[in-house]
């Protein structure tokens, strides 16, 4: 058809970038060739950038969703090269610590999160970075019978043993969401000899709902990758394996499905089912998806807390966009919030960061050259209300009534009635 022409366009420029980028980290993290991994970052950066400037259709979900995730991969290629690149000119240099790009548009992103018993660090002011597990845990996972070393150490690098900065106070809105959650993770953690018998908690829980609500796998062989990744899990527990974008694991089965997917799907569920049958385990497998009417009967099974995450309410929307603007200088009342919050019904929280970007960008916007180049930052002035009447012409909700639909009816039928 027509119409699917540029969608298709724009997958061969994708899985054109993909290869290169796949030879590029190769050559950087494998053979620690520099000046060959930067010869293919660049070739996968042209494919990218090719396919991000593609005129597309808006209405197009799939294209549209297929450019994010092509952007954030272009982001991460362009800011290793330039890493690269700085190594290249630099006699002394340190080898920087490489984050894998992802080669797939549908590969999910599976991270473990190992919360700390509270230590005098705690009482200080919490900073956002990651830790690998201690040296003596690492021996110990290396140890561990029928699993590759290689993959345990692929995964230990994406371990999280921090305490994370954002707390549910910081989440407006998802009121439902929030106290499932809590309700499922949080307080068995604290009470545990609460939660026993028919008050055991769930072992998966399923969060759904459109993109851009804030709801990242290795490349490598999937069935020995899954082994390793349980394994990790039981090592390390209580842990939280986190899985974004399930539905590419977990899709429902077809004739044409791939023999390797198959295997690594079974493999998964089967791994799955270890954790659920050991009530011993203190593991929770954590999922989110954009689609969860694709999933797998068998999968959805495994998943009994399957809990909505909304789009934000009118409310939500207004302090959300307050947020936002709490460092910039505005002059907008109460009611002009008001009005824009009423304005942007159906928007997710990433369309209106959108519309907060470009509604600032207004002032910048009425400068010449030759005063952009001398005026103060100081000068500029505020954000008004104008800016966002502007800006509402050009930002539009990414998420269709038809789609949104399609969230409520799956919801009403497989979700969790709390959320």
């Amino acid at each position: 058809m027509e119409g699917d022409q540029p969608f298709k366009i724009q997958n061969d420029y994708h899985k054109r970038a993909t290869g290169f980028l796949h030879q590029a980290l190769e050559f950087d993290e494998q053979s620690n060739n520099n000046e060959m991994a930067i010869r293919f970052y660049k070739q996968g950066i042209r494919e990218l950038e090719k396919a991000v400037n593609l005129k597309i259709d808006p209405q197009d979900n799939r294209a549209m969703e297929l450019r994010g995730k092509m952007r954030k991969n272009l982001d991460m290629a362009r800011e290793r090269l330039h890493v690269l690149q700085g190594l290249i000119h630099t006699d002394n240099a340190v080898p920087v610590k490489v984050h894998a790009i992802p080669t797939k548009a549908q590969q999910p992103t599976t991270r473990q999160i190992v919360p700390l018993p509270p230590t005098e660090r705690e009482r200080q002011p919490s900073k956002p970075e990651h830790h690998e597990a201690t040296a003596q845990t690492k021996s110990a996972l290396l140890k561990l019978p029928n699993v590759d070393k290689q993959l345990i150490s692929y995964i230990l690098d994406e371990v999280i043993e921090t305490k994370p900065n954002v707390k549910f106070t910081d989440i407006d809105g998802q009121e439902g969401a929030k106290r499932a959650l809590e309700e499922a993770v949080i307080l068995p953690v604290l009470r545990p000899e609460m939660f026993t018998g028919l008050r055991a908690p769930v072992r998966g829980i399923l969060l759904f709902g459109p993109p851009g609500n804030g709801k990242t796998m290795l490349v490598g062989e999937g069935e020995k990758l899954v082994r390793a990744l349980f394994a990790a899990a039981r090592e390390l527990q209580p842990s939280i394996i986190f899985i974004d974008e399930v539905d590419s694991l977990l899709s429902q089965r077809k004739e044409s499905e791939h023999d390797a997917m198959r295997r690594l799907k079974t493999e998964f569920l089967i791994q799955f089912d270890g954790v659920q049958t050991n009530s011993d385990d203190r593991i929770l497998v954590l999922a989110a998806t954009n689609r969860p009417f694709e999933l797998d009967d068998a999968a959805l099974r495994r998943f009994p807390r399957r809990i909505y995450i909304k789009l934000p309410d009118s409310r939500t929307r207004r302090h959300l966009l307050q947020h936002l603007l709490s460092k910039q200088e505005h002059r907008l009342t109460r009611e002009d919030f008001d009005w824009i919050a009423n304005e942007t019904h159906n928007y997710s929280g990433s369309d209106l960061t959108a519309l907060a970007k470009d509604a600032a960008m207004g002032p910048v916007r009425e400068l010449r050259m030759d005063e952009l180049k001398q005026l103060s930052v100081s000068r500029i002035r505020p954000i008004s209300r104008q800016d966002f009447v502007q800006a509402l012409r050009k930002i539009r909700a990414s998420v269709s009534s038809s789609s949104l639909q399609e969230y409520i009816d799956w919801s009403r039928r497989f979700g969790d009635c709390s959320s």
